[in-house]
């Protein structure tokens, strides 16, 4: 697929995007490898263990496919934005199912959606062009399977262990995955459809994404 940005029909406003995108504002939040311990040290003199990720993998459910992308981008307002003007007409509707939302969370913003593999990999890699040179991992699962890539500048990179990256995310990702919650529920301070934006509210979520921390 063509990981390089699609034009609409104003060149201004897609050249001012580029430049734009050089200067936005991320958070990149820390290893994986870093956060494990901070986990483990959870719940110790509970009674009653916490319903975890492991619990439904082992279950084995019918529940749909879901993908999850976690970015360290700082406003899920600026990664809709981005996405709508990077990807914009056919390729929106061809790499964003139709379900697709941005969703924030305190570690970054979020691209979910219901997907085959093939569809979620086709969409992490469109997210990832996007965002080039900022790292990203695409989470999706299916019953009782469960993975975990990294993405970089549209390139797919290595699979990694699900259980340890999410020890680097925000709750709202492991929730997300066991499906308690829908991203479409949280409202548009929390979740935001990128095909609802015109080129002009994108614009003006990429600017503030830029300027305020």
């Amino acid at each position: 697929m063509t990981t390089e940005p699609t034009h609409g029909s104003s060149d201004d406003i897609d050249a001012e995007f580029r430049r734009l995108m050089e200067g936005i504002e991320i958070e990149v939040p820390e290893e994986a490898q870093s956060d494990t311990e901070a986990i483990s040290g959870e719940a110790s003199g509970s009674e009653e263990k916490p319903f975890t990720v492991e619990d439904v993998l082992a279950a084995g459910d019918d529940s749909p496919a879901l993908a999850v992308i976690v970015t360290p981008i700082a406003r899920h307002t600026s990664l809709a934005g981005a996405l709508r003007l990077s990807l914009a007409g056919e390729m929106l509707d061809r790499v964003l199912p139709a379900e697709a939302r941005t969703v924030a969370t305190e570690n970054g913003a979020l691209v979910t959606a219901s997907a085959t593999e093939s569809e979620a990999h086709e969409m992490a890699q469109a997210v990832s062009a996007t965002l080039r040179g900022i790292p990203l991992v695409l989470f999706w699962r299916r019953g009782d399977k469960m993975t975990a890539t990294r993405y970089l500048s549209g390139e797919r990179g290595d699979d990694i262990a699900p259980v340890l990256v999410l020890g680097a995310c925000a709750d709202l990702v492991e929730e997300l995955l066991l499906g308690a919650v829908n991203p479409a529920d949280l409202g548009e301070e929390a979740s935001l459809d990128p095909r609802s934006l015109t080129k002009l509210q994108a614009m003006k979520y990429v600017t503030l994404g830029r300027w305020q921390k």
